[in-house]
């Protein structure tokens, strides 16, 4: 199985502490990776085709059942790939399985397959499919991430130091994408806490 770079990035999201262990890892099931702390959780579906001619001899396939992977094996993956091809970036890493062990396979310069190989996890991860939203209707609406993330700044800078909750209000009208502005709340029972809109995004500029 082929995966991109995007999966190092969601490896972030993994619970640095957790009672669930299974939370500290990145679990990988057919093109798709997810990690989750237990408050955020974050998917990945990978954007490389399998017919793409990776180098080398492929390991086995990954079980149906999907695979758990240390964060540090992808990482130290993808920075080993980057100095030993002495490129910015390494776009794609390959991933298998045989016996016990799981394969990460990345390039060096010379476009040879490296290795980087990690016990199987017996583990089982949670059944994340479960907390996407299937409810209807849905109200949806676009905000620059940039802007979003000044809004969580403030929760944590205003907020009551201890959830930090925004609570944020749209006028929604029935299948239609959210147009007005959105309006954000972050209460603070000691201090007022502070409030404010954003304004979604309006297309292309």
């Amino acid at each position: 199985m082929l995966i991109d770079k995007r999966i190092v990035g969601i490896a972030a999201c993994v619970a640095k502490e957790s009672r669930c262990p299974v939370l500290k890892k990145v679990f990988i099931k057919k093109n798709t990776a997810v990690a989750s702390d237990g408050c955020i959780l974050a998917r990945c579906r990978s954007s490389i085709s399998d017919d793409y001619d990776f180098p080398g001899t492929a390991p086995g396939a990954i079980e149906e059942t999907g695979v758990l992977l240390e964060p540090d094996v992808l990482k130290k993956a993808f920075r080993n790939g980057e100095a030993k091809t002495h490129r910015a970036a390494v776009e794609m890493m390959r991933i298998g399985q045989e016996g016990d062990h799981v394969i990460v396979q990345y390039l060096d310069e010379s476009e040879t397959p490296c290795t980087e190989l990690q016990k199987v996890i017996g583990e089982q991860y949670p059944d994340y499919e479960k907390v996407f939203p299937k409810g209807r209707p849905e109200v949806t609406f676009s905000l620059d991430g940039k802007l979003l993330k000044r809004v969580c700044d403030m929760a944590i800078k205003f907020g009551d130091g201890v959830t930090n909750r925004i609570t944020f209000r749209v006028e929604a009208v029935k299948n239609r994408p959210v147009t007005s502005a959105i309006k954000f709340e972050v209460v603070n029972h000691e201090t007022g806490g502070i409030d404010g809109v954003i304004m979604p995004l309006r297309g292309e500029r």
